[in-house]
């Protein structure tokens, strides 16, 4: 028994080689061990290293198999990717007045993967909020609102909560943007309190600094039981920076879009809730406005609204 143990050892395990070598050889001149600790210390030394190694290995594989997984379903996007792009033009059938759904919320995952901020747990307010499935089945962005301003000696106006979508993404985790260029309006089906909210749009900028810059619109809410439609031009978006409006205006560049987000920081306290059913694009034929806002002429290296 302790011979094959040995042979085993011997050809498992070179750490072991000399000093196992030594003991089969003097087992098979006939010297007689009375004490065979020292070998059973190395055979349980060894099947303990053995134990270690093996699972290693296992979770090795399995963790390359789920890696080969997530490799084949990048693999299916981009060849969805190659095939739109042979296409030539994917939103060449777009029919004026029919709604394109860009977030429905028809799964738990889709609502999931949004963002979810308040001045609370940025630590600069006592607002919070939550994005969840309503009793009916669709999105609900609700919360409770204060404006009740931390006394911490730098904060100087607090009261908002916001939800934002998570950023497109092509395969292997490439960042994309959403191109709404053939579109002229955004269009919303929910069901509000009668509190006025934030549309947000940012757009891919060449410099981490842009992260602060937005379009936004209104969205107002009438209240009450029943849904309502609003169509909001991206023409009558507005720029603004660092939560400021900006007196150089700029349309929106509709296929550098990155970020979608809906914000409430309308001073008022209390509770707030916006039930959505859809988020979508529409195309008015007649709609032929590029930008509603007068721009200026700056000069050189002036910045706007200091």
């Amino acid at each position: 028994m302790y011979e094959t143990h040995v042979l085993f050892l011997m050809l498992k395990d070179d750490g072991y080689h000399k000093r196992l070598r030594m003991i089969y050889s003097d087992m098979h001149r006939g010297l007689k061990f009375e004490d065979f600790d020292y070998l059973d210390v190395l055979w349980h030394e060894y099947h303990h290293q053995y134990q270690t190694l093996y699972k290693q290995s296992k979770n090795s594989i399995l963790k390359a198999r789920k890696e080969f997984e997530v490799l084949k379903d990048e693999f299916k996007i981009w060849n969805e990717e190659v095939k739109e792009y042979f296409r030539m033009d994917p939103e060449y059938r777009i029919i004026p007045g029919e709604i394109k759904k860009v977030f429905d919320f028809s799964t738990d995952e889709k609502i999931e993967n949004w963002a979810i901020t308040s001045d609370q747990e940025m630590g600069k307010g006592y607002s919070n909020c939550t994005f969840t499935r309503s009793a009916a089945g669709h999105a609900l962005f609700s919360g409770n609102l204060s404006t009740k301003v931390p006394n911490d000696g730098k904060t100087v106006r607090s009261g908002f909560c916001s939800i934002r979508a998570p950023r497109p993404l092509k395969s292997f985790q490439r960042k994309s943007t959403y191109d709404w260029t053939q579109y002229t309006h955004l269009v919303f089906k929910v069901r509000g309190d009668g509190r006025s909210y934030l549309i947000n749009l940012g757009t891919e900028g060449y410099f981490d600094v842009n992260w602060y810059n937005m379009y936004s619109y209104g969205l107002f809410t009438r209240g009450g039981p029943y849904w309502q439609i609003s169509k909001i031009p991206f023409s009558k978006f507005i720029f603004g920076s660092h939560g400021y409006i900006q007196d150089d205006q700029y349309p929106v560049s509709q296929d550098e879009i990155t970020t979608f987000g809906i914000t409430i920081c309308d001073d008022i306290d209390g509770e707030f809730q916006l039930e959505i059913d859809y988020i979508g694009l529409e195309i008015n034929g007649r709609h032929r406005e590029l930008h509603a806002y007068e721009g200026y002429n700056m000069d050189k290296f002036m910045l706007s609204n200091d």
